[in-house]
């Protein structure tokens, strides 16, 4: 049987991974979005912000979104 040492948690790395995946995926969805082929018409993280704050926001706002749910 194999043994394997449990080891604690790195949540700097976890986050960092985290940031580095909003990164990429955001990356795809804003060049998506200005080439006009993507499904939505804004992305739903900046949707779920306006939802949520109850007024118009710009896109950073939305990115900042999107970052912190895909990395939390």
């Amino acid at each position: 049987m194999i043994q394997t040492v449990p080891t604690k948690p790195s949540w700097p790395r976890a986050i960092g991974i985290g940031i580095a995946v909003s990164v990429l995926t955001a990356i795809v969805m804003v060049a998506l979005l200005k080439a006009g082929v993507s499904p939505f018409p804004k992305p739903p993280s900046l949707a779920f912000a306006e939802t949520l704050l109850g007024r118009p926001l710009p896109m950073p706002i939305g990115l900042l979104f999107h970052t912190v749910y895909v990395t939390f």
